[in-house]
């Protein structure tokens, strides 16, 4: 056991590194993925809090680093291109123009089903090459995870599996995901989480719980998988 705001709880691969500041933890977060990016990087960025990642390693980076990496969406809430509720609207925020391509999900002209399948192919392609790979995840006080749900099994079943990327509709939005089998393919995950409602899902992964039931545990055994939890 360790101290509930301070210490590192690690299983046999995943590492969760406990801390009771806030700013620390981001830029802990940020400077490992800083140390990992090389020539040829794809990286998935996610909504939330953890974007706060993102924007502290986008200053660390340097041009170089910059030039070798392609940014990507971990997870989009459908919509109209540019809706209040678009996790693009972040990236909207910040200065792309050093990245080596940013790619966008939505398309005005696609279906939420027809986005999905545009994206998905893009994923495959992806996880196909030779590049790293490494996507800055949330973690949700539902447990949730990119924008995986708790749902019922057989509705679980039948929205992720075979695919890398889905769409379905949520409790909250209408979603277009990585999928678990996606999760399990990058080369690195670091997930951020904040927040003293989110530090019972962090305790949880210490046993073994059905993904559909709690998503977090995708990632629960998972090398280079490390969870930033700060309260």
């Amino acid at each position: 056991m360790v101290h509930p705001n301070r210490g590192t709880y690690t299983s046999r691969y995943m590492k969760v590194l406990l801390s009771d500041d806030k700013q620390q933890a981001i830029t802990s977060a940020a400077e490992k993925i800083a140390q990992y990016i090389a020539i040829d990087t794809w990286l998935f960025i996610s909504g939330g809090s953890s974007y706060a990642v993102f924007e502290k390693l986008d200053s660390l980076l340097t041009t170089d680093q910059k030039q070798a990496t392609r940014l990507l969406l971990v997870d989009e809430r459908y919509g109209a291109e540019g809706h209040e509720n678009s996790n693009w609207n972040l990236l909207k925020n910040s200065d792309m123009s050093d990245y080596a391509s940013v790619y966008p999900l939505l398309d005005d002209t696609l279906s939420m089903q027809e986005c999905a399948q545009e994206y998905d192919q893009t994923v495959q392609m992806v996880l196909e090459t030779d590049a790293q790979t490494v996507a800055i995840l949330g973690v949700g006080a539902d447990s949730h995870i990119a924008g995986i749900k708790p749902m019922d099994q057989k509705i679980f079943d039948k929205v992720f599996l075979e695919k890398y990327v889905a769409s379905y509709i949520g409790p909250d939005y209408q979603r277009i995901t990585l999928t678990p089998q996606a999760l399990v393919q990058l080369g690195m995950r670091i997930c951020f989480v904040s927040g003293t409602d989110k530090v019972p899902v962090i305790a949880s992964l210490a046993v073994d719980m059905p993904v559909y039931e709690s998503p977090v545990h995708i990632i629960k055994d998972l090398d280079n998988t490390l969870i930033y939890s700060a309260t």
